[in-house]
């Protein structure tokens, strides 16, 4: 297994070798944010469901993530939760029901790590992808998109977040049919990293997953899995990086909003 501690020295070095920036394109939930471990954390703390990854009432989100990724291995397909209706519907309330859920939970350090390569020039094209339920979200997340565009969305090199119905096509003909010359596909789920790496023969491409248990069978040639925890990025830290970037004359003149936090 090809584990990495640094996504964007993979994408420097990637991009000095290819002698352009790179066009990556990402899955958000559990990847940018984390959707799965949040919820249930705060169920533990709260002492709504039976302590399973929750030590104490002093468990930090951050160390709960860490140990959630590392010791569960069922993965998103088989989540335990769902077979529980009464817990299903508390989880679903945690994320589904809450209008704020996405300026609650924090960046995970992918993201940190991509806003990095962003501002350093090694990214030419950045493409968000996410999978949403037409049933709980009629024509999409509309929290995630404000996320993205008080965040992401404020650099030109960003194509967008694109949603894809969880029951249409899948990411892989996607990809085929909208942005085949992708060098780097960043997704959580190893049934899609797979399933996509499949669909393309081309060696150049790249594959990463974070490193969580349950992605640890994925392997092969041009397959990363990288360090995941939480990080401390903010709105704000992404305003700061536009403003230096303009000051730098390092990037096209954008009207920049300060966010919200």
């Amino acid at each position: 297994m090809n584990k990495i501690n640094c996504l964007h020295c993979l994408i420097k070095q990637t991009n000095e070798q290819k002698g352009r920036g790179l066009r990556i394109v990402c899955d958000w939930n559990d990847v940018m944010q984390d959707a799965v471990a949040h919820p249930l954390w705060e169920l533990e703390i709260k002492n709504l469901k039976a302590r399973t990854f929750v030590e104490n009432d002093n468990t930090s989100y951050g160390d709960f993530f860490k140990k959630f990724w590392s010791e569960y291995e069922g993965g998103k397909e088989n989540m335990y939760w769902r077979k529980d209706k009464a817990l299903d519907n508390l989880v679903n309330e945690h994320s589904w029901n809450d209008k704020e859920y996405f300026n609650k939970i924090p960046f995970l350090s992918v993201a940190k790590e991509l806003l990095l390569a962003l501002k350093e020039g090694s990214i030419e094209e950045l493409t968000f992808l996410s999978s949403y339920s037409e049933r709980v979200h009629p024509g999409g997340d509309k929290r995630k998109l404000a996320k993205f565009e008080a965040t992401f969305g404020q650099f030109p090199q960003v194509k967008g977040l694109r949603l894809i119905p969880a029951s249409g096509d899948s990411k892989g003909s996607w990809l085929l049919e909208n942005n085949p010359n992708f060098d780097m596909f960043i997704d959580d789920s190893p049934t899609k990293v797979s399933t996509v790496k499949e669909a393309f023969s081309d060696d150049s491409k790249f594959y990463v997953l974070p490193h969580y248990k349950c992605n640890e069978k994925v392997e092969g040639k041009n397959i990363y899995h990288v360090e995941t925890t939480v990080s401390d990025l903010t709105n704000q830290d992404f305003v700061q990086v536009i403003e230096e970037l303009k000051k730098q004359d390092k990037l096209e003149n954008k009207q920049v909003q300060l966010p919200k936090e």
